[in-house]
């Protein structure tokens, strides 16, 4: 769904990756945190070459508050200007900063043109 109807190129999507492999953090001690999926932009947000976008956490049971926090704590050290949660039923996003979940995911490109109107 995410490739094939809203847009976001595979070449751009991160699965089940540690926060030490993420290419726009400085090397550190980041905590052993995996997330299950990023997408990246390049040139849009920072100078860096590959930036996060969106980081997704994916759930094979009824979605919880609880992990509205998880995937918000991940972001933390990522810096996405979007998170989303996911399961087989239930798709919720939200931006950084105000966290209002709202059902649906858009698309990449509206996502990029987003980014581009405010910066």
């Amino acid at each position: 769904m995410m490739v094939e109807e809203l847009g976001y190129p595979k070449a751009l999507l991160s699965v089940e990756k540690g926060l030490d492999s993420m290419p726009h953090l400085p090397p550190g001690n980041y905590p052993t945190r995996r997330f299950d999926l990023v997408c990246f932009c390049k040139g849009v947000i920072s100078d860096h070459p590959l930036y996060p976008l969106l980081v997704i956490e994916c759930k094979s049971v009824p979605l919880k508050p609880e992990f509205r926090k998880q995937v918000i704590g991940y972001n933390y050290y990522l810096g996405a200007p979007f998170v989303a949660l996911v399961n087989d039923e239930v798709i919720e996003f939200a931006a950084r900063g105000h966290y209002e979940f709202r059902s649906g995911l858009p698309k990449y490109e509206d996502l990029i043109s987003c980014l581009q109107s405010t910066v």
